[in-house]
């Protein structure tokens, strides 16, 4: 599916005309639409949240690796000993999110726009909500990255610390940025390692998740 996103109005920009745009920073905003803009509702959600809790029933402590929500992780590490290192989620996290949004789009009301937002003055949450939104938009709908970088414009050069990167040391030149984790998100759908299955179906997303999961406790 080609998109038609590509308009912007103070730093809203549209994705799916009329059902998704993007605000980042415009979290705490109590409106977001300026003049001009459609249809006339609006639902905001945090881009983050959508990473933990896939079924309104379920709690946090259920989810596994999983339901850390939009904190950054490694499994077998502390917080502490990841440093400066924000991002991005892993892939649990994403999955969850493509699934989850997916969800949120069939659900949504024909007239009704859905906002995904992330805080003001947090560019860590920006940057990781950024990568996950690609990925919702590569498995899900096939985009390209060219179409994703398009109708994300500011978004392909935001950059992540390295991982380990110490807190009492001067930080490294950053080298990672979503454009390269969308390429790899790309490549991992051309070469079927990851469907839209994970996002239409979420017994489908929960067994990818499940088999990540055990991977990641193993090594």
């Amino acid at each position: 599916m080609a998109p038609l996103a590509g308009e912007c109005h103070a730093g809203i920009f549209e994705i799916l005309p009329s059902k998704l745009s993007w605000a980042p920073g415009k979290l705490e905003q109590s409106s977001l639409l300026e003049q001009g803009q459609h249809p006339s509702k609006q639902r905001v959600l945090s881009a983050l949240e959508l990473c933990s809790v896939s079924k309104p029933t379920e709690s946090p402590e259920s989810q596994g690796l999983a339901g850390a929500g939009g904190s950054y992780q490694v499994s077998h590490y502390s917080q502490e000993a990841c440093g400066r290192a924000f991002g991005p989620l892993n892939f649990a996290q994403t999955i969850r999110f493509c699934n989850r949004l997916d969800t949120e789009l069939k659900s949504n009301d024909p007239l009704e726009l859905l906002v995904l937002a992330t805080p003001s003055q947090n560019p860590e949450a920006r940057a990781n909500s950024a990568v996950l939104l690609g990925a919702y938009l590569i498995f899900r709908l096939g985009w390209s990255v060219e179409q994703v970088t398009k109708a994300l414009p500011e978004e392909g050069d935001l950059s992540f610390a390295c991982s380990w990167s110490r807190l009492d040391r001067q930080e490294n030149k950053r080298h990672m940025r979503a454009l390269h984790c969308w390429q790899g998100l790309k490549i991992a759908q051309q070469n079927g390692w990851v469907s839209s299955l994970c996002c239409e179906d979420a017994s489908h997303a929960d067994l990818i998740v499940s088999g990540w999961e055990r991977m990641a406790l193993t090594y």
